[in-house]
């Protein structure tokens, strides 16, 4: 099977999106949010979980990501689950259970030191930590340089306590936590270097702390030294104040940021006519005042507050400081995104306003338009090789001394080396291989970023060894087998003669998972055939599932393009066919329907079980005579009409070669039987005289003559074996 498979995507829509998000505005824009699933990695990490699943619960500034998978059920102890780490060099990392305990949980993760180390905090607890079960408080230590959980520790207890839980840790090293889930309770503080645990008096229990020792709980806000205050808000404080307050309000606070800030949660009084009273999300920051959404629900929690003044409401919401509203975090995914994915809950915003959410899975969401992760120059949300190429066509200050040099290129160069990453100049000329092809000063037939003239090229004509056709697949070019003599090339049509026989040509794609489509979108696949030979027909497997009246699709090879099918049904039907796609070979020859008449029934995937014929009058057999090698191109273009389905999951070739004459390779047998005689010896001789270009002019001459007689007596009888 000769065939190289490659893929395209293009969204128009998102990168119009892109271009009118830029760093620089005179309005303020929504972020467009990018979301990097962490279903794959989780359950490559957990593999052989009955219901895998995993939560969000702390993000630092940096984008590192910690939480919990969901293990299986134990009937005899519960339901287990295993803390891990997210990062974007070395994706999710199992973090150690606690010895003695069954499952871990955590709650927040400090910035990048100098080192690039961590700290992470939570516990070892006895099950699921949703039961707000609390064991023995924990950190680990891990280094995001080299992957590794360098420290797994546990914090010990405080006297008269037999459980404990870390709540937050700071950039400084110190842990904050509590005692005593129910009934009597003590709030401690834990030094990481000196490993010392020392209580502290504030009324409730903890639930977070900021980077400057303020923690905050229940309706307080204090210190770790002692001190606190009641937040209690009254009209004319500040701020929006809420028309359902009356003379006061005061919340259960959950989160702090490093001004002080608080945001958690505040009963209403209003009912909810089913016996709840509403409770409304509120936020209170100095100076502003306070800020309130409206209460909508019982159930209503708060989640977290960066420094901006942005926070989160649990249910999948996010207060935009400056827009000053609240807006549903589906509607700020990429239109991309926001067909693959749903928001379900909402834990954690930081500076660069990263969100840590869940969906089934953890997932971090992440704004396009701005380096927020190191390297990542050109604000895709992925480190490659385009952002060196972006460095390249605008340069800026990268290692932060102020300064735009080749040390900056350097930094990046070594950054993208962490993600495997290499920038390459194979020919010398200063320009990186991969901005060469990337702006088209070389080309790159194989697509494997190396420029063509720095393959080998064993015929000299300019084609990477790698691209030339190999029709009997031996793994040396046609060119130089013929070249080198060990195949024929009777015929002189650059094509072993072994292989002009014809034959049948294959090139299977399967997509797993299936390429996804998406509204007002184009999808384009690309697969290499190397098999060279004169195309005599062609069939198209194809297995897609979409609804078929939303979308079109193009096969292209060399300078022609047909339509295979054009969002059938449309018009007389609106949207076109609300059938979700085929799985069926395509074939000009085909005994069933019509492609684009095969059914109008709703909502059933057509199995097609007998190849179809498909568009009279654009038909397959426009490729019929056309060189088979090359690129084959399958585009898929969709409306702006929502469609369910997985997308494209696979299409391919069945490429029939045609037989093309070889003739004999012996000189002097003019009629191809394999020996010179008789019949030559008369086709000279019926030729003699001036005869440019006849098969008689065995000198090539212009004319038939002694020298020709004198090669069919000189060959004459059986030719030898080539």
């Amino acid at each position: 099977m000769t065939f190289l498979p490659t893929l395209r995507l293009a969204a128009p829509m998102l990168l119009s999106l892109l271009v009118s998000n830029g760093l620089a505005s005179a309005q303020t824009e929504l972020p467009l949010y990018h979301v990097t699933d962490l279903a794959p990695m989780v359950e490559t990490v957990f593999p052989d979980v009955m219901w895998p699943s995993s939560d969000a619960r702390g993000l630092n500034e940096n984008g590192d990501l910690v939480g919990e998978a969901s293990l299986d059920f134990d009937p005899a102890t519960g339901s287990k689950m295993q803390a891990f780490v997210y990062t974007v060099e070395h994706g999710v990392v199992p973090l150690p259970l606690l010895p003695g305990w069954p499952s871990n949980a955590v709650t927040d993760v400090s910035d990048r030191d100098a080192k690039g180390e961590i700290i992470i905090v939570g516990g070892g607890v006895p099950g699921p930590f949703l039961d707000i079960a609390i064991g023995e408080a924990a950190l680990w230590r891990y280094s995001t340089v080299t992957g590794e959980v360098l420290e797994t520790r546990g914090l010990g207890l405080p006297p008269g306590f037999d459980e404990s839980l870390a709540v937050a840790v700071d950039n400084g090293g110190t842990i904050a936590g509590f005692s005593g889930l129910t009934g009597a309770f003590i709030n401690w503080k834990y030094d990481v270097a000196t490993r010392v645990m020392e209580t502290f008096d504030f009324p409730a229990r903890i639930k977070d702390m900021n980077n400057e020792g303020q923690v905050i709980g229940s309706r307080y806000r204090g210190d770790l030294f002692g001190n606190y205050e009641e937040l209690v808000g009254h009209p004319g404080t500040g701020g929006d104040y809420p028309d359902w307050a009356g003379d006061s309000v005061t919340a259960g606070w959950h989160r702090i940021n490093d001004h002080g800030w608080t945001v958690g949660r505040a009963g209403t009084g209003i009912s909810d006519g089913a016996g709840h009273f509403l409770v409304a999300i509120i936020r209170f920051a100095e100076p502003f005042g306070w800020t309130s959404l409206n209460p909508v629900s019982h159930l209503s929690l708060a989640g977290g507050i960066n420094d901006r003044g942005d926070f989160m409401t649990y249910q999948g919401g996010v207060y935009l400081q400056d827009t000053g509203e609240l807006h549903s975090i589906n509607s700020l995914l990429t239109v991309e995104h926001q067909q693959l994915f749903s928001v379900y809950r909402s834990f954690e915003i930081n500076n660069n306003r990263q969100i840590a959410a869940i969906q089934a899975h953890a997932m971090l969401l992440t704004p396009l338009g701005e380096m927020i992760i190191p390297g990542d120059v050109n604000g895709d949300v992925q480190v490659d090789l385009d952002d060196h190429c972006a460095w390249v066509a605008d340069p800026f200050d990268l290692d932060g001394d102020g300064d735009v040099d080749a040390a900056d290129e350097q930094w990046l160069i070594d950054r993208l080396a962490v993600f495997g990453f290499l920038v390459e100049d194979c020919n010398g000329n200063g320009l990186g291989d991969h901005c060469e092809i990337l702006d088209g000063l070389s080309a790159d037939c194989d697509g494997n970023d190396v420029p063509d003239e720095c393959q080998p090229d064993c015929s000299g004509d300019g084609i990477p060894d790698a691209c030339e056709d190999d029709c009997n697949d031996n793994g040396v070019p046609d060119p130089c087998d013929i070249a080198a003599g060990t195949s024929q090339d009777c015929n002189d049509n650059g094509i072993p003669d072994e292989c002009d026989a014809g034959g049948l040509t294959q090139a299977t794609v399967v997509y797993d998972p299936p390429l996804p489509m998406f509204t007002d979108s184009t999808l384009v696949v690309d697969t290499v055939v190397l098999d060279a030979g004169t195309i005599e027909d062609v069939d198209l497997t194809l297995n897609v599932r979409y609804r078929l009246g939303d979308f079109t699709i193009l096969l292209s090879h060399g300078d022609t393009t047909i339509t295979i099918m054009d969002r059938p049904g449309y018009p007389e039907h609106l949207g076109g066919f609300v059938n979700f796609g085929y799985d069926a070979i395509v074939d000009d020859e085909g005994t069933g329907p019509y492609l684009e008449e095969a059914g109008d029934e709703c909502c059933d995937f057509e199995w097609l079980e007998s190849p179809p014929s498909y568009r009279p009058d654009n038909p397959l057999a426009a490729f019929d005579g056309m060189s088979s090698a090359g690129a084959w191109t399958l585009t898929l273009i969709t409306t702006d009409w929502p469609s369910p389905g997985d997308g494209l999951l696979g299409w391919g070739l069945d490429i029939t070669r045609a037989s093309v004459p070889v003739g004999s390779c012996c000189e002097g047998d003019l009629d191809g039987s394999g020996d010179v005689g008789f019949p030559d010896l008369l086709t000279v001789l019926s030729a003699w005289g001036p005869c440019a270009g006849c098969p008689a002019d065995l000198d090539g001459s212009g004319d038939v003559g002694f020298t020709d007689l004198l090669t069919i007596m000189s060959a004459w009888g059986v030719c030898p074996e080539p």
